[in-house]
C-alpha cells in the first residue's frame, strides 16, 4: 500500500509496492545478465562489473518518491529526477503515460509554457491515492492558478 503523508507544509508520496517492484525487476533481469555475461567472457572483472550495475540499478528503483513543499516539487522517477517550481505548473491530474513499453495510470504535471509533462512513478498505485496526492497538492497552493484534475 502506497505511503502518503501531509502536513500544513508537505506532501511525500513513496510507496513500498512500486519501489519493490522497480527493485525486483532490476535484480531480475540484471543478475541472470551479469553471470552469462561473465560466462561467455570467461571474467571475474564482468561478472563484477555487471553486479554493480544491477546494485545501481536496484538501488534507483528504491528512491522512486514525489515529494512537495510550498516552494518546489521534486519527483524521482526510476531514471531521472525532475524539480518543478509551483509557478511554472498549470495543471496536475491523472494521465495514462508510458514508460519502459508499459502503460500506467499516474499523476503528471505540466507546464504553462509546454516544456515539460512530467509523470510521477511514484503515484502509479491506483485512482484512490492518486486523488489523494492530487487533493494534497491541491491544498499546498491553493493561491495559484493550477488547473487540478482526477
Amino acid at each position: 500500500m502506497a505511503r502518503v503523508s501531509s502536513t500544513r507544509s508537505s506532501v511525500v508520496s513513496r510507496p513500498l509496492s512500486v519501489r519493490i517492484a522497480l527493485a525486483s525487476v532490476s535484480l531480475l533481469i540484471g543478475v541472470p545478465s551479469a553471470f552469462l555475461a561473465a560466462a561467455g567472457a570467461e571474467s571475474l572483472v564482468v561478472l563484477a562489473l555487471g553486479l554493480a550495475a544491477t546494485l545501481a540499478l536496484t538501488v534507483r528503483g528504491l528512491r522512486v518518491s514525489l515529494r512537495a513543499d510550498r516552494s518546489l516539487i521534486v519527483v524521482r522517477n526510476y531514471f531521472r529526477t525532475y524539480e518543478l517550481r509551483w509557478e511554472d505548473l498549470s495543471h496536475i491530474g491523472v494521465s495514462v503515460t508510458t514508460s519502459i513499453a508499459s502503460q500506467f495510470s499516474a499523476v503528471v504535471f505540466r507546464e504553462r509554457d509546454g516544456r515539460r509533462f512530467v509523470a510521477a512513478q511514484a503515484t502509479t498505485v491506483g485512482g484512490r491515492e492518486q486523488r489523494r496526492v492530487i487533493h494534497e497538492l491541491a491544498m499546498l497552493r491553493p493561491d495559484l492558478p493550477i488547473q487540478f484534475s482526477e
